[in-house]
């Protein structure tokens, strides 16, 4: 059964095959020993399966200390700021109407 198998990855290995690609088909070939299949799946899983692993993440520190209400009460006070419309009062030009752009003497 080992001459079968080693002829058999010889084979394989001959081929225009990636390693991933031979690794794979000793492992689904039914008519090599178990021990070499299980090797063969072994050494492809890695490559198949990326491992699982803990990522930190990281957060900005919550003031607990301030109350809901004041928060919200401090938000309404910004946005009231934010919607407040000023208007300015704009007199006419005399001689001219306020529509009208203003002249420039130019010297000659």
């Amino acid at each position: 059964m080992r001459e079968l198998a080693k002829s058999r990855v010889r084979e394989v290995l001959t081929t225009k095959s990636d390693p991933l690609a031979v690794l794979i088909e000793i492992a689904n070939d039914p008519e090599v020993d178990v021990q070499t299949r299980v090797q063969a799946a072994s050494s492809a899983a890695p490559y198949m399966f990326p491992r699982l692993s803990a990522t930190v993440v990281a957060h900005a520190p919550i003031n607990a200390k301030e109350d809901t209400a004041q928060l919200i009460e401090r938000l309404s006070q910004r946005f009231a700021k934010l919607v407040t419309v000023q208007t300015i009062e704009v007199e006419p030009i005399a001689g001219g109407s306020a529509m009208e752009p203003p002249v420039t003497e130019v010297a000659a």
